[in-house]
C-alpha cells in the first residue's frame, strides 16, 4: 500500500493521479460537493484562536493544512475569511504529491503571499515556532493499513502479506501477528483488544500502525495549538458493525473496488480503509494532545456553519444536502478535535 500510493516514480498520489472528482477522476472529496465544510473550518480555526490567549496575543496565525488534495479546500476557506481575519494568517500547506502541489499553486494565485508549501508537518511546526492550528481533510485513510484477518482454528490473527508469482501475479499469504506486533505495541490498536468470541473464521480487519508512528514523530514539536482531523470511520465498536471483509478497498473512475481488485492497477487507483478514532483518541492522549469533541460531520457544521456564521445561509442544494445528511457524507465522516496547551 506505501509503495502503490507513495512511490516516488509510480505511486498513485506522488505521480499518477489524474485529478479529484469530475468524470476524469477517481473519487470526489466532500468540499469538492460543497463549500459548507470549509465555511465551517474557517469558522473554527477563528474560534480557536479567540479562545487561545496565546493566539491572540500572536501577530501571525499559523494555519497548516495536512494533505491538501488538489487546493479546492483551502480557496474556500480563504474566501470564507474576512480581509480582516486573512491579514494574519500564515496558511502553511503540507503535500509531498508534486502533481497536487502544481495544482494547489495555481488554485491560490491569489493567497499566495499568505501560503507557504512544505514537505512534511515537522517543516511546517517549524515555520510556526510549535503555534498552530492544524486540520486534515480525509488524510489518515490514507496512511497504509496492517491488514489482519481471523483465524478459528488457531485462535489467532495473521496478518496479510503479499508474494508475487510470475505466472499468477500477487497472492495473498497469511503470517502469525504475534510474530510481529509485541504485547505492549498490541494496546496501541483498540481492534486487538476485543473480545474474538463472536468473530467467525477469516473475518478481517485493519489497524493504522503507520499513522501512529507519524504521530508520534511530530506531536512533541506542536507546543501549543489544536488539531483537527476529519475523516470517514467510527469508534472501535462499530466499525466493523455487517463488514466481516474489513474496509480496505480501492477506488478507480469512481468505481468501489473490493477483494483481489485492489491489488490490480498498481499505483493507478486510490487504496484506502475507515479510520478507528478511538485509536486517534487513544493515540493522542498518550501524546499530551487532549481530546475535545468527536462528532460527525454534519454536527461540526451545524456547529462552527450556522446561518449566523457564515457569508451565506445553508443552501439547499442536493450537494449540501447531501454533506448534511447524517445517512450520508454528514453520518459516514467524524470530525475529532484534540488540542494542547
Amino acid at each position: 500500500m506505501q509503495e502503490a500510493l507513495y512511490h516516488p516514480q509510480f505511486g498513485y498520489y506522488t505521480a499518477q493521479i489524474r485529478s479529484l472528482g469530475g468524470r476524469s477522476g477517481d473519487f470526489t472529496t466532500t468540499p469538492e460537493l460543497s463549500k459548507l465544510p470549509a465555511q465551517a473550518i474557517a469558522a473554527w480555526v477563528m474560534e480557536e484562536a479567540n479562545a487561545s490567549t496565546v493566539f491572540q496575543q500572536a501577530k501571525t496565525l499559523h494555519v497548516i493544512e495536512i494533505g491538501c488534495g488538489d487546493g479546492s479546500l483551502a480557496h474556500e476557506i480563504f474566501q470564507s475569511w474576512s480581509w480582516w481575519q486573512r491579514r494574519r494568517i500564515r496558511y502553511h500547506l503540507v503535500e509531498i504529491s508534486p502533481v497536487l502541489r502544481s495544482r494547489q499553486q495555481e488554485k491560490l494565485q491569489r493567497q499566495k503571499k499568505r501560503c507557504q508549501w512544505h514537505d512534511s508537518i515537522h517543516s511546517a511546526l517549524e515555520a510556526a515556532n510549535g503555534q498552530a492550528l492544524a486540520f486534515s481533510n480525509e488524510l489518515i485513510d490514507a496512511f497504509p493499513v496492517t491488514a489482519i484477518r481471523w483465524d478459528t482454528d488457531e485462535q489467532q490473527w495473521n496478518e496479510l502479506h503479499l508474494r508475487f508469482d510470475q505466472k499468477t501475479g500477487l497472492q495473498e499469504v497469511f503470517v502469525p501477528l504475534a510474530k510481529k506486533l509485541s504485547t505492549k505495541q498490541n494496546k496501541h490498536y483498540s481492534i486487538l483488544q476485543e473480545s474474538t468470541d463472536k468473530l467467525k473464521n477469516g473475518e478481517r480487519r485493519e489497524f493504522h500502525a503507520s499513522a501512529r508512528k507519524w504521530l508520534e514523530s511530530w506531536a512533541d514539536q506542536l507546543r501549543h495549538g489544536s488539531l483537527l482531523t476529519i475523516d470517514y470511520g467510527e469508534q472501535v465498536g462499530s466499525l466493523y458493525h455487517r463488514r466481516p471483509a474489513g474496509t480496505l478497498r480501492a477506488y478507480y473512475q469512481h468505481q468501489h473496488l473490493t477483494g483481489p481488485a485492489i491489488y490490480q492497477r498498481f499505483g493507478r487507483q486510490d487504496l484506502t480503509a475507515d479510520v478507528n478514532f478511538t485509536d486517534l483518541e487513544n493515540w493522542g492522549q498518550d501524546l499530551d494532545l487532549q481530546p475535545i469533541r468527536l462528532e460527525t460531520l454534519d454536527q461540526f457544521i451545524q456547529r462552527h456553519a450556522a446561518p449566523a456564521n457564515t457569508k451565506s445561509p445553508l443552501q439547499s442544494l442536493d450537494a449540501d444536502r447531501f454533506v448534511m445528511n447524517p445517512i450520508g457524507s454528514g453520518g459516514s465522516f467524524q470530525t475529532l478535535l484534540q488540542r494542547k496547551t
